[in-house]
């Protein structure tokens, strides 16, 4: 038996692993000699191998309408279709999605840019627009830039405040994603140094100094309140003209008004507001539970406001500004694509986020674009149960000429797709994920080679790209076929890796076992100019939501990832005794209607039905709009949305 250092790629963790091969198969261990993670891993990466790798069901040859194929046939089929595709609707009629499992690998990001280049289309959609777009929205306004990241300092803080996120379930995604942040909380916890702002009982909460239970899809009105209340008895230290912006924006915020709001008393409010000015080092997070209502973007902006205001950037104990050896947020700031790009808009006039459109709006593209999209190529996502309205988006996906899934397992999209095309795994490849390097506590880059050889036929996200490129006579990212020997050739790897020697990253520490590590940096983070006026006109413009049985959805346990690893939704919807019956029920939201079993739990509050996302036949998304979008990104709204439930009626005799 062989044992090989890796980096699992399935969160932005990016745990050490140790890989044990023998015979073919791998087994997968946390690494104690890992610098940053230190023998920490949680299940999805310990159990990839059986879950994905060597699953019986596991994707390793193409397939073309249901019927397993070879590379060169696959490749055949999609080439006829596109050229008859092509030559009646342009090149614009083919659209792009690239889901969650891309943006952990250097060769996938570079393959969807790659093929979105050889193809001249503008239809790039992406899971980004579905959970987390407003973050980028946010520092693009804030900080000038949509990549600028900051990490937070659990462990220095003395007071932890978070909104909308259970990282002791999830792992949760972003910078506040990292090994070790559950010990940190845990001891804020003891501390009594942890509160918790959530409509539902979670593991975090249940660890909690101060559990909070507000309305869902009011955390909005409460961080406005904490920040008129730190603007009106704190000394501030920013300029005049913006504190006086943010006092306007947040006057009618009173303490009052966001305990009728939020369902929370006064007392809980002050005693909060209090406790978070009587802290040296306060830390506030914001998780999904924000970002997934209907003032996402608002929530987000209040949390780094509230975050700045109080404690400052880079400080211990609050945010860390962490650029990674590359520099890519200032890179991307003055080359890469617009947090928000007014000037690209998806169909129903949504602006592009980091180039991508707003993915609830892909039925509008096939149905009124002009030209409509005709094809769709899926990289590592699942767009069938991940967008809202799923039934429109299947209505959407019978409309096209050719669906093709890149994927590992025929199932969801790939299981509607007219090509499955088989992708290797990050255990197939090597990687260098030098995109990622600044979401991390401390800057650390580290080549891990293939620990398996590809499985079957499958191949990398960037093989992939390159072939589907050739399908319309290009090369990479557009170029002239002309020397496509050179272009096979090429491996994003290696283009990551001439990136990092190039910003100082020696070769030796590169490839050795521990990698290379670089201090946090000691430069100043971008200055932040708070009082964005569109985000201060809408939140002074902002109305008292209507009553009404609200939905969250922002649940996942850190056994669940994308629609590869964990459980599918099994329907059950929690809600408190008083809200509804126990048993089968049917739950009805803007975009229709679901089976559900409603299941009981006295520490929610009255008003509130928990239903998790998932690929079952309950999915939520089902139920969520793709009209009423948030505003600033046109991300869905599911966390606060207004539903109801209606028991099911036995069948009279």
């Amino acid at each position: 038996m062989s044992k090989q250092t890796t980096t699992c790629r399935i969160c932005e963790s990016a745990c050490g692993m140790l890989a044990s091969i023998q015979s073919d198969r791998v087994q997968l261990a946390p690494d104690p000699e890992h610098p940053i993670s230190q023998g920490y891993a949680c299940v999805k990466g310990t159990r990839f191998s059986e879950q994905v790798l060597h699953h019986p069901d596991r994707l390793r040859q193409p397939w073309v309408q249901g019927q397993p194929t070879s590379w060169d046939d696959a490749l055949a089929f999609i080439t006829d279709r596109w050229r008859s595709s092509v030559a009646r609707y342009g090149r614009q009629s083919i659209a792009l999605y690239s889901g969650n499992a891309m943006g952990h690998s250097i060769g996938g990001v570079l393959a969807v840019s790659s093929l979105q280049r050889a193809i001249g289309t503008s239809h790039h959609y992406s899971c980004l627009t579905l959970d987390n777009s407003e973050m980028f929205v946010v520092a693009e306004e804030v900080f000038g830039g949509a990549m600028t990241t900051f990490v937070a300092d659990y462990a220095a803080s003395d007071f932890v405040l978070l909104l909308g996120t259970d990282p002791l379930s999830s792992h949760a995604s972003q910078a506040q994603s990292q090994p070790r942040a559950g010990d940190a909380l845990r001891t804020r916890a003891r501390e009594n140094q942890l509160v918790v702002v959530d409509p539902r009982p979670s593991s975090t909460a249940a660890k909690a100094s101060l559990h909070l239970q507000p309305r869902p899809g009011t955390d909005v009105f409460l961080l406005a309140g904490l920040v008129r209340w730190v603007l009106a008895h704190a000394s501030i230290d920013r300029p005049k003209v913006e504190r006086e912006a943010l006092w306007k924006a947040c006057e009618s915020f009173t303490l009052s008004r966001v305990a009728t709001v939020t369902g929370l008393e006064v007392s809980q409010l002050e005693e909060l507001a209090v406790r978070w000015l009587d802290a040296k080092r306060p830390l506030v997070w914001s998780g999904l539970g924000v970002l997934l209502s209907a003032q996402g973007t608002l929530g987000w902006w209040l949390t780094v406001v509230l975050q700045v205001i109080t404690a400052g950037l880079n400080h211990s104990g609050g945010w860390k500004w962490q650029p990674g050896a590359l520099q890519l947020p200032w890179w991307l700031s003055r080359f890469g694509p617009p947090g928000r790009d007014v000037h690209v808009r998806a169909t129903s006039g949504h602006p592009a986020i980091l180039g991508t459109l707003a993915a609830a709006t892909f039925p509008d593209a096939v149905r009124t674009g002009k030209p409509p999209v005709r094809s769709l190529v899926v990289f590592g996502g699942d767009p069938l149960h991940a967008m809202p309205d799923t039934a429109g988006v299947r209505s959407a996906f019978d409309q096209l000429d050719l669906l093709i899934s890149v994927d590992l397992f025929r199932r969801g999209t790939a299981a509607q797709a007219d090509v499955v095309l088989p992708a290797a795994t990050w255990l197939e490849r090597d990687e260098l994920a030098v995109h990622i390097d600044h979401q991390r506590p401390v800057s650390h880059l580290r080549l891990d080679r293939r620990v398996i050889e590809p499985q079957g036929l499958v191949r990398t996200d960037w093989e992939i790209a390159v072939a589907l490129g050739e399908c319309l006579g290009r090369g990479p990212f557009g170029l002239p076929l002309s020397g496509r020997s050179i272009y096979k050739r090429l491996s994003p790897t290696g283009l990551a890796r001439m990136a990092a020697r190039l910003s100082g990253v020696p070769k030796q520490a590169l490839e050795s076992a521990i990698g290379h590590l670089r201090p946090s940096s000691s430069s100043s983070p971008p200055r932040a100019r708070l009082a964005v006026p569109e985000f201060c006109r809408a939140l002074r413009a902002l109305p008292d939501p209507p009553n009404g049985l609200r939905l969250v959805t922002s649940a996942r346990p850190i056994a669940k990832m994308n629609h590869w690893i964990g459980e599918s939704n099994i329907g059950r919807a929690a809600v408190h005794p008083s809200t509804a019956a126990a048993g089968p029920a049917k739950l009805r939201g803007p975009a229709g209607s679901i089976d559900v079993e409603v299941v009981h739990n006295e520490s929610l509050k009255p008003g509130v039905v928990v239903l998790p996302y998932g690929q079952g036949p309950a999915n939520p998304n089902q139920v969520v709009s793709r009209r009423d979008l948030e505003p600033f990104s046109g991300q869905p709204i599911s966390n606060g949305t207004i539903v109801e439930l209606h028991p099911h009626r036995p069948a009279s005799d």
